[in-house]
Formats: structure tokens, C-alpha cells, sequence
């Protein structure tokens, strides 16, 4: 069944918060949401169980790109707060609300978005793998899932070039996992007659890549009753496990891993 989903919003003199709930049996988890605010239009993704649930607003009034985000979880709400730029005025509406405002869609049938991401830091690894770091732009919020990716996208010789990579963490330390969800960490092996990846190297920082929503079916609950984790990094690549051995390590701890 299709989750139910309802939302509110409220104001004060300086302030407009929305609140989306979560009625039924989904929970909301701050890995699952993705927000994005240019100018005046704030685009809200959550994914619930095998559905995303999309809120899209032209908001009535500006407000300023910095704003704050929150998950309650027991209470399976999430609520965005915004800062308005007019401060002590009154709003008589939220905005006018876009085609896919308030709709559930099927995970395999939703529309994915784009935003501007830019190079922050690039570190070297090996001979051919780079750790690259992007910051999303100042309205934007993403929290990557355990064994989700990302698709970066970029033009190559008058072409349109994306490719998926799955975002690690910067170091296995215990304290490593917490995210704001600004920045995005992508190790990326460089191969010389590939397709991006040569881009990818030559960038410098500040240039900027464009980065799409996130992307999988890995569900990090399918491991809570595990005792023993077998990872086979053929095929994948190790950066699909740098973060399911985080969590191995210093989350689960109750779990082997081989």
C-alpha cells in the first residue's frame, strides 16, 4: 500500500516552517530526504518505503538559502525551517504549489534532479584513485543511504556525460559517518581513455559538476540481524564497502566481517 502523508506549514514574524508526517507504518529517516531551494522555489524529496513523496512549492515570499532541516524520527515527521528575508511580514499562503507537489511516485518511475555541485577539496590516494569532495549548493541538503550512489554529470566534447559512483566516507574512524548533508565524497579510479573520469581529474578547485539525486535499493535494515558480513568487492570496487565497513565497525559492532 502506498504510504499516507500529510503536511502543514506555520509562520511567525521571522520564520516558515513545514512539517511533512508520515501517517502510517513508514518512518522517516534523515538519509532518505533530499531538499533543494533556488530562489524562491523549494524542492523536497523523501523517500518512504518503496516511494518517493515529493513536496514543490514557488514560495509566496523570499528567504534566505541557509535554512534548517531536522528529522524527528519517533515522531516520523520532518520539518524544514526558513528565514524569512522580510522579516515581521505576513504571509497569506505558503506559495503556488509545482506538478509533482504533494504526490507519492514509484521509486523506478521518479524523475531525478540535478543540481551544481562544487570541487572543495581532492586528495590523492593511489597512483590512478582520487578522493574527491563537493559541496552541494548553499539551498541544497542530500544524505546519501549506506550502499546508495550518486550520478555525476558533466559535458564532454558538445556531449552529455553521466556516470554513477557511490560516495565513501574520508577516513574509517569512529567518527567519520556523521553528515550535514553539504558535501558528498566520491573515490573515483581514473582511467585514461575513460569516458569522465579524465575530466574528473583535470578538474581544479571550485570548477563544478553537476550531481543528481541519489539512487539504490540497499536497504541498511536488511543487516540489523547479521552476524557475519562476507564482502566481495569484485565487479563493484571497494568504495561501495568503505561505508557498510564504518557501520561494521564502529556502529553495528555486534557483527563479523570477512
Amino acid at each position: 500500500p502506498k504510504p499516507a502523508v500529510s503536511y502543514e506549514w506555520f509562520q511567525d514574524d521571522s520564520t516558515v516552517t513545514i512539517t511533512i508526517q508520515s501517517m502510517g507504518d513508514a518512518i522517516i529517516e534523515e538519509d532518505k530526504v533530499v531538499a533543494d531551494l533556488s530562489g524562491k522555489t523549494l524542492r523536497i524529496r523523501l523517500r518512504l518505503s518503496k516511494y518517493f513523496y515529493f513536496f514543490h512549492v514557488e514560495l509566496q515570499d523570499n528567504v534566505y538559502s541557509s535554512y534548517n532541516v531536522q528529522v524527528k524520527c519517533k515522531l516520523k515527521c520532518l520539518e524544514i525551517q526558513l528565514v524569512k528575508e522580510k522579516n515581521c511580514v505576513s504571509w497569506s499562503s505558503l506559495g503556488s504549489f509545482l506538478a509533482d507537489h504533494n504526490k507519492l511516485v514509484p521509486l523506478k518511475n521518479a524523475e531525478s534532479f540535478s543540481r551544481s555541485c562544487t570541487l572543495v577539496n581532492k586528495d590523492s590516494v593511489t597512483h590512478d584513485t582520487t578522493l574527491f569532495t563537493f559541496a552541494l549548493p548553499q539551498g541544497s541538503y542530500m544524505w546519501v543511504p549506506i550502499g546508495h550512489h550518486v550520478t555525476l554529470e558533466h559535458d564532454v566534447k558538445g556531449m552529455r556525460i553521466s556516470r554513477s559512483y557511490t560516495p565513501v566516507i574520508p577516513a574509517l574512524k569512529a567518527d567519520e559517518e556523521a553528515s550535514d548533508g553539504k558535501t558528498v565524497h566520491l573515490m573515483i579510479k581514473i582511467y585514461p581513455d575513460g569516458a569522465l573520469t579524465p575530466l574528473l581529474k583535470a578538474l581544479e578547485i571550485g570548477d563544478k559538476v553537476d550531481m543528481k539525486d541519489t539512487e539504490g535499493n540497499f536497504e541498511l535494515s536488511t543487516l540489523q540481524s547479521c552476524q557475519n558480513l562476507v564482502l566481495l568487492a569484485a565487479g563493484t570496487g571497494f568504495t561501495p564497502m568503505v561505508r557498510l565497513l564504518h557501520w561494521g565497525i564502529f556502529v553495528s559492532k555486534q557483527i563479523n566481517i570477512t
